[in-house]
C-alpha cells in the first residue's frame, strides 16, 4: 500500500506520525483480542501483553478454549486497538500469526519482567507470595505464557484521515517499532 503526501503535511512528518502512532499503539495499549478457530467453532478472547523482542507475551491457562485452539493451528487473528467515542479517533492494528508457548527458561524470565513492567501487580499478589518468580506466577495463577507472532499486520488510523491503511510485514514492523524520532 503506498502512502500519499496530505496537502498541508510533509511527507516526512506524515511518516513520523504514523511511527508515533504504531509505537503508542504497541506499548499504549493493554489487551491484545485474539481470534481462533476450531473444527468446531471460532473464539475470541482478550488478553493482557507486553510486546517484547518482536512478539507479544501474554498468560493465558493452558486449558482455554482460544490456548486449545491456537494450539491446533498455524494461523489466528489478533487485534490490538485504541478505545474512542469518537470515530475520527479510532485506531488499531489488525494481525494474522501464530502462538507458541514460552519455553525456554532465559527468555521466559525475560519476557515475565517486560509484563511486571508494563502491569505492577505485585502489590495485588503479596498476599499469595508467589515469590515473585515466574515459575511462582503461573504456579498461582494456574497460566503459562505464550507468544502471539505477528506475520501480516495492518495498521488502521482515522486520525491520520478517514480509512487510512497501511499494511506491512513483521520484519517491517519491527524496524517500525525500533525507530526513534530525531
Amino acid at each position: 500500500m503506498t502512502l500519499q503526501e496530505p496537502q498541508n503535511e510533509s511527507f516526512d512528518r506524515l511518516e513520523r506520525r504514523f511511527i508515533t502512532s504504531l509505537q503508542s499503539l504497541v506499548f499504549g495499549a493493554r489487551a491484545l483480542v485474539l481470534g481462533t478457530r476450531s473444527t468446531l467453532n471460532v473464539w475470541c478472547a482478550p488478553v493482557y501483553f507486553a510486546y517484547f523482542e518482536g512478539v507479544f507475551v501474554f498468560f493465558s491457562s493452558p486449558h482455554s478454549q482460544h490456548i486449545q485452539n491456537a494450539m491446533n493451528t498455524d494461523r489466528v487473528a489478533g487485534t490490538v486497538f485504541e478505545d474512542s467515542e469518537n470515530w475520527s479517533r479510532i485506531r488499531g492494528l489488525q494481525m494474522t500469526g501464530d502462538i507458541r508457548p514460552v519455553k525456554n527458561k532465559t527468555v521466559l524470565a525475560k519476557a515475565f519482567k517486560a509484563y511486571q513492567q508494563k502491569f505492577p501487580f505485585g502489590d495485588r499478589l503479596q498476599s499469595h507470595d508467589f515469590g515473585g518468580s515466574v515459575a511462582g506466577f503461573q504456579k498461582l495463577l494456574k497460566v503459562n505464557c505464550y507468544r502471539f507472532n505477528p506475520h501480516e499486520i495492518v495498521l488502521s488510523d482515522n486520525r491520520m484521515g478517514f480509512g487510512f491503511k497501511r499494511s506491512f510485514d513483521h520484519q517491517y514492523f519491527e524496524t517500525l517499532i525500533a525507530a526513534t524520532e530525531n
